[in-house]
């Protein structure tokens, strides 16, 4: 929760009304936004203006990864400096070895079903997730987690049982919360399902994350293209609206050539 946060690591949060929002609707004016640096650049490259107007606030997070060699923050912008990591292990072991940058203000837990993530802590998400945002806030930092579905690939589920399904009956979702700040919703693979699709498995994930932290900031992650397929401004922008009752804002995954269909729906949501 943010009151566990020491005022060196929570500042640009708190001090941003970085706080959960009710779940009956958010205002469009007070959208919180995240997103990876190369995000961020694919995105100003094609709408400069929307990238400004949205990110260019302390209550947007903006992320780099390691190997930790620069703010990911662009000079002169009043953004959160966040940083990520896959492996609690190469975090934990970071911040022993004092390689943390004094511009992080937030740390992201990203556990998913890859090389990045030891087996272990693919295993036992809620464990890892309490332990990485504990030597978060430890050190002053606000703590975002943000498990994949695909965690479900290796977790215990019914024979058949889809990711999205698994992620809702295992209570992903209220695990990654009960330490953190803020989660990530790790919806993005249902956009191509559709507005109704994504905003069901939103809805319900956010309602398992505040029923253990009322406290936590609740973000839905949107990709132009996730698992490699284009996804068109109309949807995306259906999908956020859709889901936008339920969500304190959205991670935006951009990559290189799919920024122009972000930035429509980033203007459709926010008018």
């Amino acid at each position: 929760m943010l009151t566990l946060v020491s005022l060196a690591g929570a500042v640009a949060l708190v001090g941003a009304g970085f706080s959960a929002a009710d779940p009956s609707g958010v205002s469009h004016a007070h959208l919180r936004w995240a997103m990876a640096r190369s995000s961020l650049e694919h995105l100003g490259a094609v709408d400069a203006a929307i990238a400004r107007r949205e990110l260019d606030a302390p209550g947007a997070l903006v992320q780099n990864d390691p190997p930790l060699l620069d703010d990911p923050t662009p000079a002169g912008w009043s953004s959160t400096s966040t940083e990520r990591w896959a492996s609690f292990r190469k975090f934990a072991h970071d911040v022993a070895d004092g390689e943390v940058p004094a511009y992080v203000n937030a740390v992201h837990y990203d556990d998913e079903s890859w090389s990045q993530t030891p087996l272990d802590e693919q295993l036992h998400p809620a464990a890892y997730q309490r332990r990485f945002c504990g030597l978060a806030h430890e050190n002053g930092w606000a703590c975002l987690t943000g498990p994949g579905q695909d965690l479900c690939a290796v977790l215990s589920r019914p024979r058949g049982e889809t990711y999205s399904q698994c992620y809702l009956d295992l209570g992903l979702a209220g695990k990654a919360a009960r330490y953190a700040d803020v989660i990530d919703l790790q919806a993005q693979a249902l956009e191509a399902q559709g507005a109704r699709a994504y905003s069901r498995f939103v809805r319900r994930a956010a309602r398992q994350a505040r029923a253990v932290n009322p406290d936590v900031v609740v973000l839905a992650n949107l990709s132009s293209s996730p698992g490699g397929g284009a996804v068109s401004a109309p949807r995306l922008a259906a999908c956020a609206k859709r889901a936008l009752a339920y969500v304190d804002g959205y991670y935006l995954t951009i990559p290189f050539g799919e920024a122009g269909p972000m930035a429509q729906a980033m203007r459709a949501v926010t008018g």
